[in-house]
C-alpha cells in the first residue's frame, strides 16, 4: 500500500531522490513508514533524538525554534512535495535542532537514516544530490540571519511577501496574489521575528500606499516591483 502511494513524493523533481532507479525506490519504500498528521500536531521538539529523515507527500510542516520568552522563530517551511528535511540532525547533530509541526493536514514519510546511509555508499549520486539540498537548506539560514541582522521588520515582510508570491503565488503580468489562509499573520510574525499585531500594521500600511491589495482570502500584489523597492532590494 505505502508503495503504490508513496513513491510519487521520493520522484518529485527537487526531492533528493529522484534520480534513484526505481529498484532503489523500492529498497527505500520497504524502509519507510507513513505518518498522517493533523494541523497543529507536533512532528518532533528541539532536542529529541533524531533516527528519521522525513519527505513531504502533501500538506505543510513548519520547522522553528522557540525562545525563553515563549516566542518562536520560524525557520523555515515545507509545503512541497517531495521537500525534504533533518539533514543535520540525520547526519550530524543527532538531535533534532529545530522543532517542527503541521500546519495543516499533512501526510510524510518517514525514512530511517540508517537505510539511507546504505544508499548512499551504494548511490553515490544520492550522496551528491543530498549535498545540494542541504547547501540549499545552508543558504536559506544565512539568509534569514541576515535578514534578521540587518533588515527592518517591514522589509522584512516585503521580502517575505515577495519570496512566497514567486514560489508559490498566482502569477498575474508583473504582479502576483497569494492565498491569505498561506500568509497568516502569526506565522509571518515567527518568521521575521516580529509580533503578530505588528505584521498587521505592516500589512495594512502596505496597502495603504498601493504596494498590496488585501480581502479576507487574497493578499493581491499589483507589481512586484514596488515590493522589492520596499524590501530594500
Amino acid at each position: 500500500m505505502l508503495e503504490a502511494q508513496g513513491s510519487v513524493a521520493f520522484e518529485t523533481e527537487g526531492s533528493p531522490f529522484a534520480g534513484l532507479a526505481p529498484p532503489a525506490i523500492t529498497k527505500l519504500i520497504a524502509h519507510c513508514r507513513m505518518t498522517v498528521m493533523q494541523a497543529g500536531q507536533v512532528l518532533f521538539m528541539e532536542g529529541d533524538a533524531c533516527r528519521h529523515l522525513y519527505v513531504l507527500i502533501e500538506g505543510r510542516v513548519r520547522c522553528y525554534q522557540a525562545r525563553q520568552d515563549g516566542r518562536e522563530q520560524v525557520v523555515r517551511i515545507f509545503d512541497a512535495p517531495g521537500d525534504t528535511f533533518c539533514f543535520v540532525a540525520a547526519f550530524g547533530a543527532a538531535q533534532y535542532v529545530f522543532s517542527a509541526d503541521a500546519t495543516m493536514a499533512s501526510r510524510l514519510h518517514v525514512v530511517d537514516v540508517s537505510a539511507v546511509r546504505r544508499l548512499i555508499a551504494e548511490h553515490t549520486p544520492l550522496g551528491l544530490a543530498f549535498l545540494t539540498v542541504m547547501t540549499k537548506h545552508t543558504r536559506g539560514l544565512v539568509t534569514l540571519v541576515e535578514s534578521l541582522a540587518l533588515r527592518r521588520v517591514p522589509e522584512r515582510v516585503a521580502r517575505l511577501l515577495c519570496e512566497r508570491a514567486v514560489t508559490g503565488g498566482l502569477c498575474r503580468g508583473a504582479g502576483a496574489e497569494l492565498d491569505r489562509h498561506q500568509f497568516r499573520e502569526d506565522e509571518v510574525a515567527a518568521t521575521v521575528g516580529s509580533v503578530r499585531v505588528h505584521v498587521s500594521r505592516i500589512l495594512k500600511e502596505l496597502a495603504r500606499v498601493g504596494a498590496l491589495q488585501l480581502s479576507r482570502g487574497t493578499i493581491r500584489i499589483p507589481d512586484l516591483r514596488v515590493l522589492e523597492r520596499l524590501s530594500g532590494e
